[in-house]
């Protein structure tokens, strides 16, 4: 199955959250939510989320390679 990036956007925009504000940990897809919470997103569908996960990268979204990364980086 082949994901457009049309419908990566989509998926991670539905809500209205900008693409900027989600980021990779680890290969995980996450964002801040409205009250300043880390969120994983769960994407059930595979083929989606490889092509999330490669969109993002393309994107030049930020990336950390672990979580503790994240917390020492001070974004959080």
């Amino acid at each position: 199955m082949i994901v457009s990036d049309d419908e990566v956007i989509a998926g991670l925009t539905y809500d209205g959250s900008p693409l900027s504000e989600f980021f990779l940990i680890g290969g995980q897809v996450c964002h801040i939510n409205a009250r300043g919470d880390l969120m994983g997103v769960v994407i059930e569908n595979a083929a989606l989320a490889a092509a999330t996960v490669a969109y993002l990268r393309r994107f030049g979204a930020r990336e950390y390679p672990s979580f503790r990364a994240y917390f020492e980086s001070g974004r959080a």
